[in-house]
């Protein structure tokens, strides 16, 4: 990859697996989209072009607060609905992503009289296209947030 192209990543998991391959990574972001995209469009010159490697399905957060010449968005993986056949009695769910929502929907009486815990607001959105209603949202995929979340559902 040329030097003159930077590498932006959102997530730690997705930081090591370019890691693997591309052995820079110039930004990682963590914490709620919006947030990671302030910070990271501090970054960079207006000079800049970024490649964002994702999942196909993920929106363009950070890409939007770009200006549009600089931004590739790079799909790397597909996320797959896996739903299983049967699910253990939970008290609490955490959702990590609308395909979890979207998968966990698919299982006959899911979520019962559980809590929902989603993070993220896309996750919340899916709930809501379910027609799942009673849920709680972290205000970012941190240890931190999901504990705030947990303490007031």
């Amino acid at each position: 990859m040329p030097a003159s192209v930077k590498v932006g990543c959102i997530g730690q998991a997705t930081a090591k697996v370019v890691s693997s391959f591309q052995k820079r990574v110039d930004f990682l972001g963590q914490g709620s989209s919006e947030s990671v995209a302030l910070a990271f469009a501090k970054e960079i010159s207006h000079d800049d072009h970024v490649l964002f490697p994702a999942a196909d399905s993920a929106a363009p957060t950070v890409s939007r607060h770009l200006y549009p010449h600089q931004a590739i968005q790079l799909p790397i993986y597909r996320t797959a609905e896996s739903p299983p056949q049967q699910l253990p009695k939970a008290d609490l769910w955490v959702l990590t992503s609308p395909s979890n929502a979207k998968a966990l929907s698919k299982v006959n009486g899911w979520p019962g009289k559980s809590k929902i815990i989603a993070i993220g607001k896309t996750t919340a959105a899916a709930l809501e296209a379910l027609d799942i209603s009673t849920y709680t949202v972290a205000w970012e995929p941190s240890e931190r947030a999901l504990a705030d979340a947990l303490f007031s559902c």
